[in-house]
């Protein structure tokens, strides 16, 4: 299976956070802001399973290959302030 944009972004992010911990961003009129990325361990197919099971919801394939990689992040976080 070819992976998603987003699992590509994803991969990239995680990849850039463990080799350099906190990275430069651009922010709005070309201010650079230091930033952390914090991903969530991932959940299995199983846990995915027993939730549309459960709850006889059915979730979008695109949100289930997101849990697969991380159950929820916070993306560009301020170091100090959050």
């Amino acid at each position: 299976m070819n992976k998603s944009l987003i699992e590509l972004l994803i991969e990239s992010l995680k990849k850039r956070q463990e080799k350099e911990g906190c990275f430069d961003i651009y922010w709005g009129e070309g201010e650079l802001h230091k930033a952390i990325c914090k991903f969530n361990p991932p959940v299995t197919i199983e846990v995915i399973e027993k939730l549309e099971n459960k709850t006889d919801w059915v979730l979008p394939e695109d949100y289930k290959r997101f849990l697969l990689i991380t159950n929820g992040c916070k993306l560009f976080d301020d170091p100090k302030y959050g």
